[in-house]
């Protein structure tokens, strides 16, 4: 199905950032694939890139 269909990127974690070290650690230890995709900052309102 890869090979065929975009698969996305998966489940999506939002988490404090004080706990992201711990979030890999956790799922690292349960044979989970984890990645830090990005960060939510204060912005003013909606910027399209």
């Amino acid at each position: 199905m890869y090979k065929v269909f975009n698969m996305g990127i998966g489940m999506v974690l939002v988490v404090p950032k004080k706990e992201v070290s711990a979030m890999l650690k956790f799922l690292k230890q349960n044979k989970e694939k984890a990645f830090v995709i990005g960060e939510i900052v204060k912005g003013n309102g909606v910027k399209i890139v």
